[in-house]
């Protein structure tokens, strides 16, 4: 079942918890469903929508300029790690309805999540084949493209905390800065790092940003030429 939130009669009341480009609240009668929800992102697989904490539907865009491509240059590598260590990484396309103990049922999916042994079993051991995930990810990757303000994805992360992550990585390459979030801690932020080492629950996991870097280096070379 799908909770929401009453809605706020002040706009800039309801503007915090949307975390997207753009959201559309709708008449009661048009109830964002599961069901509804799924349908509309198969319609539409070009943007990445999600349900806000009121019911809204929260548009995202797809990931612009390189940040696809340092999507899955951090996925290539968590995937076989966490698969060795029996636990399960996914992509974008992976979504997850969560509870926000300050009210309501949002539907999120972040760039990369991952799930570990014990949340997967608690699902039955397999996601269910139809509609989200209903579990929070213990740890996730945003990675900031170029139409996203890092404030908005700094308030994603914040997000994720609340809803039950214990760990989360905020990947801005505009500023070359790798943001961390842990829940009771301040963010902390790792300016062009060449390695960021996990902590739980990816202990033992480290990831080499030097590709990355050098990615930006070649796409802000290629820009400079094209002009």
């Amino acid at each position: 079942m799908t909770t929401t939130l009453s809605p706020p009669t002040d706009a800039a009341t309801l503007s915090p918890p949307h975390r997207g480009i753009l959201a559309l609240r709708l008449p009661e009668q048009w109830a964002l469903t599961d069901d509804c929800l799924e349908q509309l992102c198969q319609l539409n697989p070009e943007w990445r929508l999600e349900r806000g904490h009121y019911g809204e539907l929260v548009v995202n865009m797809g990931s612009g300029g390189p940040s696809f491509m340092i999507t899955v240059e951090i996925l290539a590598a968590l995937f076989p790690w966490a698969k060795l260590n029996g636990a399960f990484a996914f992509g974008a396309d992976a979504s997850f309805n969560v509870i926000d103990p300050l009210g309501g049922e949002p539907m999120r999916n972040p760039d990369i999540s991952f799930l570990t042994t014990d949340q997967m079993a608690s699902m039955g051991g397999s996601p269910p084949l139809r509609g989200f995930w209903p579990v929070c990810p213990a740890f996730v990757v945003e990675v900031r493209s170029p139409g996203d303000t890092l404030r908005n994805q700094q308030g994603r992360m914040v997000d994720w905390l609340r809803f039950g992550a214990q760990l989360g990585w905020l990947v801005d390459p505009q500023n070359r800065d790798v943001w961390i979030y842990r829940p009771d801690h301040e963010s902390e932020q790792r300016h062009e790092p060449s390695v960021v080492d996990g902590i739980a629950p990816i202990d033992g996991f480290s990831m080499d940003f030097a590709p990355i870097w050098r990615l930006m280096d070649d796409a802000e070379a290629a820009d400079a030429g094209a002009e």
